[in-house]
C-alpha cells in the first residue's frame, strides 16, 4: 500500500502517548504521520497510525488516512479539548 511511505526526520511524544513524525523541509517542518494516535470518533478509541495525506485544508483540520482491519479509512486530524492531535474518519 502507499500509505507505508514518508519521511521522519525527527519525532516528538503527546502528552496521551501519540508519537508525532515531522519531515524538516527548507520551508519548516510538517507533520507526515502519528503513531498510536487515538480515533476519537470510534467507540472504545483504538490507536492507529495516521498518515497525513495532504495540506492543511482548513485552519483546524489535515487531510489523513490509517490502516483499520485490513481497510484504509479516511479522515482527518484535528486537536482534542487537551490539545493533543486525534484522528476523526469521514462520514460517506
Amino acid at each position: 500500500m502507499g500509505l507505508q511511505k514518508y519521511r521522519n526526520d525527527r519525532s516528538e511524544g503527546q502528552s496521551d502517548g501519540a508519537i508525532l513524525c515531522f519531515a524538516d523541509w527548507d520551508f519548516g517542518p510538517s507533520l507526515a504521520l502519528i503513531r498510536n494516535c487515538r480515533w476519537e470518533s470510534l467507540a472504545g478509541e483504538p490507536r492507529i497510525t495516521a498518515y497525513v495525506q495532504g495540506e492543511c485544508d482548513t485552519y483546524f483540520s489535515q487531510p489523513a488516512k490509517a490502516i483499520y482491519r485490513g481497510r484504509v479509512v479516511a479522515g482527518y486530524l484535528t486537536c482534542d479539548d487537551e490539545a493533543n492531535l486525534v484522528f476523526r474518519h469521514c462520514y460517506y
